[in-house]
């Protein structure tokens, strides 16, 4: 991962892919509502965050995606920047951050969401 994200963050553009399943993603689209995009964080988010806008941001809006920004301002600044690309917005995670989700999914876009993300000691409940 380590070796791939500068390419992915720093590239303008994703590198070539293949896309298999599309013709779901079409079929809910055609359906009319918001979709949900579950992706496991290592790897595998940068990159098909940035395919899903590329094939489908211009005609259905962009892709909401939650991040937690780095504490560090220079980490930061770099996150914010090479995630929120065009296509692509880049929300944190705040509970604001969590407002802009809904409102793309009520607008009938796409989120996306790392569901292997696991919170800080102290945040959620368990």
């Amino acid at each position: 991962m380590a070796a791939e994200l500068p390419r992915l963050w720093l590239h303008p553009e994703a590198p070539p892919c293949r896309v298999e399943g599309a013709e779901c993603v079409e079929r809910a689209w055609a359906a009319g509502r918001g979709i949900v995009f579950l992706t496991p964080h290592i790897g595998c988010f940068e990159l098909s965050v940035q395919i899903a806008a590329r094939r489908w941001a211009e005609q259905h809006g962009p892709v909401t995606v939650l991040y937690r920004p780095a504490r560090q301002a220079w980490l930061a600044e770099l996150m914010r920047t090479a995630r929120d690309r065009p296509g692509i917005r880049a929300v944190p995670t705040t509970l604001s951050g969590v407002r802009q989700m809904i409102k793309a999914l009520r607008r009938g876009e796409a989120v996306g969401l790392l569901p292997d993300q696991v919170p800080p000691e102290g945040q959620g409940l368990w």
